[in-house]
């Protein structure tokens, strides 16, 4: 008797222990794939404070006097008119107005687009 209650003790804990697991799975299996969020883009125009080809980083400090940090990637577009610049380019145009499309960023702000003014 001693040896069916203890081989039925066991039993029952390992039904008890596994129902939480297969439900989890089941719950996984039914949920769907999150979607990455969709950042839209945005504009900020200002001067050039600073532009750092080393770190590919460009500095505009905005109409309202704050400087804003934009990352420059491989593929951002720069440009003075219809002409493509490079970022070394860019650093001789200090103090000069653009426009910058931008996508905000955890880690920072992503420049699609520079443009010149000027």
């Amino acid at each position: 008797m001693k040896t069916m209650l203890i081989s039925l003790s066991i039993a029952m804990c390992a039904c008890l222990l596994a129902t939480p697991i297969m439900g989890a799975e089941r719950t996984k299996a039914n949920v769907p794939a999150a979607k990455p969020a969709v950042v839209k883009a945005e504009t900020l125009s200002g001067t050039v404070l600073m532009v750092d080809p080393g770190r590919k980083l460009l500095v505009v400090k905005g109409a309202d006097g704050v400087p804003f940090d934009l990352h420059l990637t491989s593929s951002t577009r720069i440009q003075s008119g219809r002409q493509r610049l490079t970022i070394r380019d860019l650093s001789q145009d200090k103090q000069k107005t653009v426009s910058v499309r931008f996508v905000p960023a955890r880690n920072g702000d992503i420049a699609r687009s520079v443009d010149l003014k000027g």
